[in-house]
């Protein structure tokens, strides 16, 4: 049935209805060719718009042998003869209602793409208003959702493996990726160029088509599909400038679709993204990140969260931002970070921190040696933790509950590994407040004992498990004076210069002044209450009182 067989329209859709299911390829684009012929007529135009024409031609269901790259190619065609109002009828009823076929060859999805992409190419804008991202997203989603299938390999659950879904239904997701990539890469170049009125369009276009994306970012779709939208962003918005950044995301509410993904999704890989989003915004926009921070800090309760925090590229993602290393798309495994890199910002440390002390003892062995080493030969980042409230605060804790572990863990593995991340732990602190002690001050020294004495005395009278822990203060104290004093011998190997150094002697001295006010305020209390038994009063050396007043007041301080 090589031959045209109908002339006009409604003939068309009758003989569709009647011999579509029987058309070979051939018949087909035969057809096409003819329509393309007749449409390029005025007259004909105006009829196909009254008469709804392609949305009719839409409702007829085709079989997928004719949906070929031929037929793709000729429906561009007929868009390229229509007037504008008949061109927006063929693009909204037919040729994206198409995209819901499983096409059979790989050639035709990539074909049906680059048609899109040309026409909105030459007007995205005017399009954008009538067919925005938030329907792109919508059609993406369902043509490619496959409830009874997973993604890929690496979202597979291996206690209980599925299915993947066909290539196919993958070229479909790469190439919406590519596609609605391509839209946001036009409208950041128009943004770069435009002034005015224009330009107000356009930062309101480009906004709203964010929050679109945005919006079905969540746990709920397929994670190759989320993953392709996050990875859109991380291309796009670098490339936004930071005041068109600040309106589209001027408060937390902006962000919240991808901080609930972060908090509640079982993918690693899509945490990472997150995390990588999140630095992009932030750096442009840092007026949100103490929320976004505290909206990011687990409940210790919150298991399958804390699961994930074994993941390497997570906790590398995080450190990325903590250092401000440039984003890039590609996932990095755990790494040993360049020792000249600097802490860039207070809110992520305090992020970090919170990692470090809910992490599995694996990761927080990698965390803690990776904070050690950039910060021990870096005294920007040494002075860095010690302006940071929340280390200086927290650390106290973290170590005394490292001691606790210590106690208890029968595994001897884990025991190794506890020993390693207390020894570790204590470099760092004993380096951090060595860079104070070269300076002649213990200010933050002193805070800090006082911290970790009061966490001791919240935690000596409690029942760990049956056990009581029978260490004081005094024992950690000691342990850290031993790090502080070969850290000073350290440094008066390579730099025989801070043998004289006046300050740093001073500090110590005050350090060791502290440490016997400890000492001496726990055996004045001892002696107290043995006194009140043996009815003598214990003498102590005036000098030792002085120090332990001084303590207890806390009026420790460089002259």
């Amino acid at each position: 049935m090589d031959q045209i067989e109908f002339k006009t329209l409604d003939e068309f859709i009758r003989l569709f209805h009647k011999k579509v299911s029987t058309f070979t390829t051939s018949e087909m684009l035969i057809q096409l060719q003819h329509l393309a012929q007749i449409l390029s007529e005025k007259q004909i135009q105006t009829e196909a718009k009254n008469d709804c024409f392609f949305k009719r031609w839409s409702e007829i269901k085709m079989p997928i042998s004719l949906i070929t790259f031929d037929f793709i190619s000729q429906l561009f065609v007929i868009y390229t003869k229509v007037n504008e109002t008949l061109k927006e009828d063929i693009l909204l009823d037919f040729i994206w209602p198409l995209i819901v076929y499983e096409f059979e060859d790989k050639k035709v999805v990539v074909e049906y793409f680059t048609i899109l992409k040309t026409i909105y190419d030459r007007k995205y804008r005017e399009l954008l208003k009538s067919f925005g991202i938030l329907e792109i997203v919508k059609y993406m989603l369902k043509t490619t959702e496959i409830d009874d299938m997973i993604c890929c390999e690496q979202h597979n659950n291996k206690e209980n493996p599925q299915q993947t879904i066909t290539q196919e239904t993958q070229t479909k997701i790469d190439q919406f990726g590519l596609f609605i990539n391509d839209i946001f890469n036009q409208m950041i170049n128009d943004l770069k160029q435009s002034t005015g009125n224009n330009l107000t369009d356009l930062e309101q276009l480009f906004g709203i088509s964010v929050h679109q994306l945005l919006s079905y970012c969540t746990k709920d779709h397929n994670y190759c599909q989320v993953q392709t939208l996050l990875i859109i962003l991380l291309n796009q918005l670098p490339l936004v400038n930071a005041d068109v950044i600040q309106k589209v995301f001027q408060n937390f509410e902006a962000i919240s679709f991808i901080v609930l993904l972060y908090n509640s999704t079982t993918s690693q890989v899509l945490q990472v993204y997150c995390i990588k989003l999140f630095q992009v915004i932030t750096n442009k926009n840092p007026s949100i990140i103490q929320k976004l921070i505290l909206s990011m800090i687990p409940s210790s309760k919150n298991t399958k969260f804390i699961e994930n925090l074994h993941s390497e590229p997570l906790i590398c993602a995080i450190l990325e931002w903590l250092l401000n290393i440039p984003i890039t798309i590609k996932i990095t495994e755990y790494q040993m970070f360049d020792e000249k890199l600097t802490f860039k910002n207070h809110d992520v440390m305090e992020l970090t921190l919170n990692y470090l002390y809910l992490c599995p003892v694996m990761m927080k062995q990698q965390l803690i040696t990776t904070l050690y080493t950039l910060m021990r030969n870096n005294k920007e980042n040494q002075l860095f933790l010690l302006s940071n409230k929340h280390f200086l605060s927290t650390f106290p804790k973290f170590l005394m509950g490292l001691q606790d572990e210590d106690l208890l863990e029968t595994d001897e593995s884990q025991n190794s590994l506890q020993k390693s991340i207390y020894d570790t732990s204590l470099k760092l602190i004993s380096t951090v407040f060595m860079n104070q002690f070269q300076n002649g001050k213990i200010d933050m020294l002193f805070q800090w004992l006082k911290l970790a004495e009061l966490e001791h005395l919240k935690q000596k009278n409690e029942d760990i498990d049956g056990f009581k822990d029978p260490r004081t203060p005094n024992y950690f104290i000691r342990q850290l004076i031993t790090y502080v004093f070969n850290n000073i011998l350290k440094s008066s190997i390579l730099n025989t210069s801070e043998l004289s150094n006046e300050l740093l002697w001073r500090g110590f001295h005050l350090f060791i002044a502290s440490f016997l006010a400890i000492i001496t305020k726990d055996l004045i209390q001892q002696d107290e209450n043995i006194s009140k038994l043996i009815g003598k009063k214990v003498t102590y050396s005036p000098q030792l009182l002085m120090i332990t007043c001084k303590y207890i007041q806390q009026e420790f301080r460089i002259i």
